[in-house]
């Protein structure tokens, strides 16, 4: 990226900072480029363990930050359309009716637990399954609720859910256990394998939440796609206000239409820093696009 950068803008002074491996790590590297004196700082990492409906620590830093000057762009990230979204929807049916018959053993009931299932279907019918392929993909999942890492601890998640995936028998194959109303965070992560054919989503708590998932990677999923899936997939730090989220074209596209990869616009915004509900927003992002495919040292 520097070496870009100095195509773009040879005499300018560069300065580098490693993102780290978290996004404390990647606040604290940004706050000390500004206190060396950059004025421009650039960014093409995200961590999908940050909040998606509420600014994070990065953002709340890229937010203050450009409150004193400073310019910040950042990639809007290369999901595309590769996201689900709906409210949870009741469908009566509940996991441990569903999917666990009577001779499972007692200490896999007692792991798996108990939970609603979601109901795909918008309709009058019930589809608790959610059909897929993948070829290893990892999902990113979200809901409603506040974030502890952006309250400083004071406001979490007070719901929680999970996924499971399903082999072509329709036996639970992997899922997600976090407790995370314990964790405060309102986020899972897994990965897809590629025997899985079937989600399902488990609704612990009770509460009908907004539900969010990203996929990085191939992976396809079925029914009901025309609502629920190809929405917004910029989240993070490249979601906050002052940053100028930058969409990728290749450089010999002489139409200079965004590349089919490039994260989509307009994430929800459902809570403040201190984790208060606020009436929805929608930023609009990406901001602007740039180039993507010139030879470098490294590519």
């Amino acid at each position: 990226m520097m070496e870009l950068i100095h195509d773009l803008a040879p005499g300018a002074q560069l300065y580098f900072h490693t993102a780290g491996s978290s996004a404390e790590e990647m606040a604290i590297g940004m706050q000390r480029l500004a206190d060396a004196g950059c004025t421009i700082i650039v960014d093409d990492v995200s961590f999908f363990s940050e909040p998606i409906f509420q600014d994070g620590i990065i953002a709340q830093t890229v937010d203050r930050l450009t409150g004193q000057g400073i310019a910040f762009f950042g990639s809007a990230g290369n999901a595309g359309a590769s996201s689900f979204e709906d409210n949870f929807r009741n469908s009566g049916r509940f996991l441990e009716d569903f999917f666990l018959p009577d001779d499972v053993d007692d200490e896999i009931r007692a792991f798996l637990g108990t939970g609603e299932l979601m109901d795909f279907n918008p309709g009058p019918a019930v589809d608790v399954v959610q059909p897929i392929t993948s070829l290893g993909a990892p999902l990113f999942f979200y809901w409603d609720n506040s974030s502890a890492s952006a309250t400083g601890g004071r406001v979490g998640a007070v719901h929680d859910y999970d996924i499971f995936l399903l082999d072509e028998d329709g036996a639970i194959i992997t899922g997600t256990f976090d407790r995370n109303v314990v964790t405060g965070e309102p986020f899972e992560i897994l990965a897809v394998p590629e025997e899985a054919v079937g989600l399902i989503i488990v609704n612990r708590t009770g509460a009908n939440n907004f539900l969010k998932y990203i996929w990085r990677g191939p992976m396809t999923v079925f029914e009901f796609t025309d609502t629920q899936v190809g929405h917004s997939t910029v989240s993070g730090n490249h979601n906050a206000a002052g940053m100028i989220t930058v969409a990728a074209a290749f450089y010999n596209n002489p139409e200079q239409n965004p590349e089919s990869f490039t994260a989509l616009s307009n994430t929800k915004v459902f809570f403040d820093t201190e984790g208060n509900r606020v009436t929805t927003t929608y930023l609009n992002k990406p901001n602007v696009t740039g180039i993507d495919g010139p030879n470098t040292s490294f590519f």
